[in-house]
């Protein structure tokens, strides 16, 4: 088994078992740093001219039969709205994922116990490859946790025809203690029907669902999803469906999103990603939807062979309709065009020995 067994994107669908797996240590360091230099239109009062939306840090050890992820990323301690945080507003450290995992290679599985990345999240960061830029659309919207504690298991067998990951876990997301005596349930199935020839990833087929709850008051919060995806001779492209039933502790609110995207390197080392939200905060009661978009092109810089550094420049325009919610903790979503530069670094090693 290879040291990328053990890097948080490891049994992703298409990913097949190898026959054998040698007893080797291995670890694999990631470290990733964007910062955003933007302009907003209409002028929101103050504006925030610099952001650091990713800086993060990830190292994960293994051997042939158990391993060890850790994932660390920065936060503004004050959020929106506030002045309270570490010492004024610094930058403080929050954990994101901690797990720790036993693997059977040879079957395709993996076991993690801890605070282990959720399952729908943790695939659309992989298909829309531009988390920094613009988070998933769960994610942005603040109806999903990027982590909760919690168990996890992925699978991949028939040669990476199927892929399922599945979780129980608190349902209160790594940033809250556990009040939540209902738990949530939660799991993908991705189908790959091109596994086996040279283009696996041309296609890929994801369905998601979670039967959960939130708090003391075990107020609803579930989710049914769906995800069609793919990369082919440098591009990729998606859409995804997402609805929510319960939103951070509020049962009544029922939202209901879709995304599409494409991104790509068209000509050396010439970049660019477009995507398309949309969504409502209840269908059943007629609110009106909201939309946002995105452009972006840049350039990718080399790096060796060792990860990914890019330099974009790009539009984001977001048009809400009412009744919409803020929910804390998530990022503040207002209407209106928002210019941006945004230089996104990440690197990746690893090392093994016998």
């Amino acid at each position: 088994m290879s040291c990328i067994a053990w890097l948080p994107a490891a049994l992703l669908p298409g990913w097949s078992p190898p026959a054998s797996a040698p007893s080797e240590m291995c670890a694999a360091g990631e470290l990733e740093v964007a910062g955003r230099l933007q302009y907003v239109d209409p002028d929101p009062g103050l504006q925030t001219v610099f952001d650091l939306p990713r800086a993060r840090v990830g190292l994960a050890v293994g051997s042939r039969w158990a391993g060890a992820n850790l994932r660390l990323g920065a936060v503004r301690s004050a959020g929106e709205g506030t002045y309270v945080g570490v010492d004024g507003e610094a930058f403080v450290a929050e954990l994101e994922v901690a797990e720790a995992m036993a693997a059977w290679s040879e079957a395709g599985l993996r076991l993690s116990l801890g605070a282990v990345p959720d399952v729908w999240v943790h695939g659309a960061d992989r298909a829309w490859g531009h988390s920094a830029v613009w988070g998933e659309l769960g994610d942005s919207l603040g109806w999903m946790d990027r982590s909760d504690l919690g168990l996890r298991v992925d699978w991949s067998g028939l040669g990476g025809l199927v892929g399922v990951a599945g979780s129980f876990t608190t349902g209160e997301g790594a940033n809250f203690r556990e009040r939540n005596e209902g738990k949530d349930l939660a799991g993908t199935i991705a189908i790959v029907p091109l596994a086996g020839t040279a283009q696996p990833q041309a296609l890929v087929a994801e369905l998601y669902g979670r039967d959960g709850s939130r708090g003391l008051g075990y107020a609803a919060d579930s989710r049914v999803g769906g995800r069609l995806s793919g990369e082919l001779s440098r591009v990729g492209y998606g859409a995804e469906v997402l609805a929510a039933f319960g939103v951070a502790g509020d049962g009544a609110r029922e939202p209901v999103g879709a995304s599409v995207w494409l991104r790509g390197q068209p000509w050396g080392p010439l970049v660019g990603a477009a995507r398309a939200d949309a969504w409502s905060e209840d269908l059943d009661h007629d609110a009106a939807a909201s939309a946002a978009v995105l452009a972006a092109a840049g350039v990718r810089l080399p790096v060796e062979g060792h990860g990914d550094a890019e330099l974009l420049v790009g539009v984001r325009h977001t048009a809400l309709g009412r009744a919409v919610t803020e929910v804390p903790g998530a990022d503040t979503v207002e209407s209106g065009t928002a210019f941006f530069l945004q230089l996104d670094v990440d690197l990746a090693h690893s090392w093994s020995a016998p």
